[in-house]
């Protein structure tokens, strides 16, 4: 949950690197827009005020934000970062895509901002940066003297170029007098985030002020509300900056004095006022919506929430699993409800990428009126909202938001086929919260997270690891151990995981490495400090979400056909003629290297499936390698894992191998494209070599070709093979059927 908590609202990197060299412009000068010169004018006010120097637009600095804003609306992402190989590449960061406008400017340095607009112009864009405190220091920056603004319809890009000017007057912000246009900043809302990088305690506090001062020294802050009563806030330092993190959270309209003495003495102040969140002012991330529901003028109005037919049904079933782990019922909140029917129509109208790229949760506590942390779950194409409850209490992520004494309340809304369900947060008490819960029956077998929930089968592109995970949620403080055993005592080897919601608050996910048995009684012992602290169990059932070779318990995950010419398109779904893989997969199918995975569908019968673009593990690549060097599966006698063989063979020829027999979770893992390089080259020349190495031996003998860069050529460097990047099924066919002889 606390990665679906995690909102990209926008980045910030500082890149610094020297242009005392004349650079070829890879573009000719661009002209600049209306747009332009009024987000540069904005700015320059909002600077002004401050009391730092103005800034003009320089063409290259242009061109380069332009460029990568194009990159994010292309690839629907929000970062610094591009991948080489993709539509769009000018450079994997803010350095090499500056360069590679050929800029010329007076600056020595640079940086970059960028963020989602959700609908807005870029006046409103600055202003969101503005409310984000490592964001605002990056454009109020003394230094700054050169900006370059690109727009992408809801990406925006601002890189900045910067002098090597000296400091002579203190800044803040808020500016004096300054009407600041929210009165909260939460955890969430930034990255990097301060609250991480500070340690701040909450999750959510009032609008955050820095002051940069000129040289170091004994500076204290006093904050006073209007009626001159001191309001506690937390604080940070870094550099010469201060930053300040205001208790005070619900008030609005209201005007607050900063005091800044140095030594004792009386050095600055200033005062700003919040405004009241329901104005129509920016709502940072806010989504372009027109029917969320924010009294702004012009806004059509809010069509009134109808609470779904089913779901007087669902929130029983939800609060029968509450009450059986000891928990208050969830309460069905009506704003909270409109919400999540609000953002259900934004998913099913917009189709954002993932979920993140919505608005963040605290921008949705704050239009139902609330002002705490709430978890959210968003679940397409299923309309089953009993269904949905199931899945949710499943769900390791979503779990912890609807399951615990954390969530009282909660809201309900669809759109079509999007469900959306949000609950609130408040502080936990200090007894234990787990789920299964104690004498539970008919608990799954397997890690959820593997889990195709609309078509009830594991997802095609993941390893299945793992069995069904406890989660086991405590806010006393201790170190704790967990055992988790059969009914037979005998052990079961499991991974803690520790996702600490607070500093007081542990939530731990208990999974097992293996898959769990049909029918079969666990018991989890949990110590703390040393002595025995809780017991409980659990019975699992026959398991609804298993591959059919898998549930069988003795095979690999591949099902085994005959080795002989066979009708690939008859015998496997998801066979395209026409894909680049078809003969390299036909090849590999028919000489019995590659096998498909056989899918249990409900009731259905099982079917077989190629699955090109799902990503191999290390197992099954040293399994594959070890039937294309002929190895046979032994006869009889089943081995005790299905990688066995595979990773006997590895260990024979000393091949470069993470997993293994002792290492299960390693050997299920996706495995990389250069990784798997180091394996079949280090299997070729019978001789260890680095991954780099690898890659360069398989370019010298034609075996691959990297990705092509901007210009169309194809460089033979470590950096275009995409070493980082999964290997796929089809990647693998191809390349064995290109190293046999008989490949392209």
């Amino acid at each position: 949950m606390k990665q679906i908590m995690k909102a990209l609202l926008a980045f910030l990197a500082i890149v610094l690197f020297s242009t005392g060299f004349p650079i070829q412009g890879a573009y000719a000068n661009p002209s600049f827009t209306n747009e332009h010169y009024e987000a540069m004018n904005y700015l320059n006010q909002i600077r002004g005020k401050v009391g730092v120097g103005q800034v003009v637009l320089n063409p290259y600095l242009n061109q380069s934000a332009q460029s990568h804003a194009e990159y994010l609306s292309k690839h629907r992402v929000v970062q610094h970062e591009q991948q080489r190989g993709l539509d769009g590449f000018t450079g994997e960061g803010p350095k090499e895509r500056i360069l590679f406008a050929g800029y010329q400017g007076q600056a020595a340095s640079f940086g970059e901002v960028v963020e989602q607009l959700w609908g807005q112009d870029v006046k409103s864009g600055i202003d969101q940066f503005m409310s984000g405190p490592f964001h605002r220091l990056g454009l109020l920056d003394h230094r700054l003297i050169e900006i370059g603004i690109g727009r992408a319809g809801d990406y925006l890009v601002i890189n900045t170029g910067l002098a090597n000017l000296q400091q002579t007057v203190p800044y803040h912000y808020p500016y004096d007098d300054q009407v600041v246009p929210d009165n909260m900043f939460g955890s969430g809302m930034e990255r990097p985030d301060p609250f991480e990088v500070f340690s701040i305690p909450w999750k959510l506090t009032g609008y955050v002020v820095t002051y940069t001062f000129v040289e170091q020294g004994d500076y204290d802050f006093e904050i006073t509300d209007q009626e001159g009563r001191k309001v506690p806030y937390f604080s940070g330092s870094a550099g010469l900056t201060k930053y300040l993190f205001p208790e005070d959270i619900a008030s609005q309209n209201r005007t607050y004095t900063v005091t800044v003495k140095k030594q004792g003495q009386w050095f600055d102040q200033f005062n700003y006022t919040t405004t009241n969140p329901n104005a129509p002012v920016r709502v940072p991330q806010q989504p372009a919506n027109p029917e969320l529901p924010l009294e702004t003028p012009g806004i059509e109005p809010k069509v009134p929430y109808k609470p779904p037919a089913d779901l007087e049904s669902a929130l029983s079933r939800l609060n029968e699993v509450r009450a059986k782990m000891n928990l208050a019922p969830m309460k069905l909140d009506e704003r909270l409800s409109e919400v999540a029917r609000d953002y259900a129509k934004y998913l099913y109208t917009d189709k954002p990428a993932s979920i993140h790229d919505g608005p963040t949760p605290y921008e949705l506590a704050r239009q139902a009126g609330k002002s705490n942390a709430i978890y959210f779950a968003s679940l397409n194409g299923i309309t089953d909202l009993d269904k949905v409850i199931d899945i949710v209490v499943m769900d390791t992520s979503y779990r912890q938001g609807f399951i615990t004494d954390s969530n009282t309340e909660m809201g309900i809304g669809r759109y079509e086929d999007v469900i959306v369900l949000i609950s609130d947060e408040v502080e936990p008490n200090a007894e234990p919260v787990h789920y299964p819960y104690d004498g539970q029956v008919g608990v799954e077998l397997i890690n959820p997270y593997y889990v195709d929930y609309v078509n009830n089968r594991l997802k095609s592109a993941l390893p299945s690891y793992g069995g069904f995970p406890v989660t086991y949620r405590i806010k006393t403080a201790g170190r704790y151990q967990f055992a988790l055993a059969d009914s037979k005592s005998k052990s079961v080897e499991v991974d803690v995981y520790d996702f600490g919601v607070s500093q007081s608050v542990r939530d731990y996910r208990i999974i097992p490495r293996e898959s769990l048995k049909p029918n079969e009684t666990y018991t989890l012992t949990v110590h703390r400090n040393g002595a025995l602290y809780d017991r409980f169990s659990f019975k699992t059932g026959a398991g609804s979400f298993l591959p059919a070779a898998q549930s069988e318990g003795t095979t690999s995950p591949e099902a085994l056909p005959d080795r002989q010419p066979i009708d690939i398109g008859t015998r496997f779904p998801d066979y395209d003629p026409k894909a680049y893989w078809a003969e390299s997969v036909s090849w590999a199918i028919e000489n019995g290297y590659l096998r498909g995975i056989e899918m249990k569908d409900g009731n259905k019968p099982p079917k077989a499936y190629i699955l090109p673009s799902g990503a191999l593990t290390e197992a099954e690549l040293l399994t594959l390698l070890y039937r294309y060097d002929g190895g046979q599966e032994a006869q009889g006698e089943k081995p005790s894992w299905w990688a066995e063989d595979g990773y006997r063979f590895a260990a024979e020829l000393r091949l470069p191998v993470r997993g293994g027999p002792d290492n299960r979770k390693a050997a299920n893992e996706p495995i990389t494209r250069a990784q798997m390089a180091g394996i079949l080259v280090s299997y070729w020349t019978e001789a260890p070599k680095t991954e780099r190495q690898a890659v360069q031996y398989m370019y010298d003998r034609q075996w691959a070709t990297g990705y092509r860069d901007k210009s169309g050529a194809v460089p033979k460097t470590y950096e275009s093979f995409g070493p980082s990047q999964w290997l796929t099924r089809a990647e693998l066919a191809t390349l064995l059927h290109r190293i046999s002889g008989s490949g392209k």
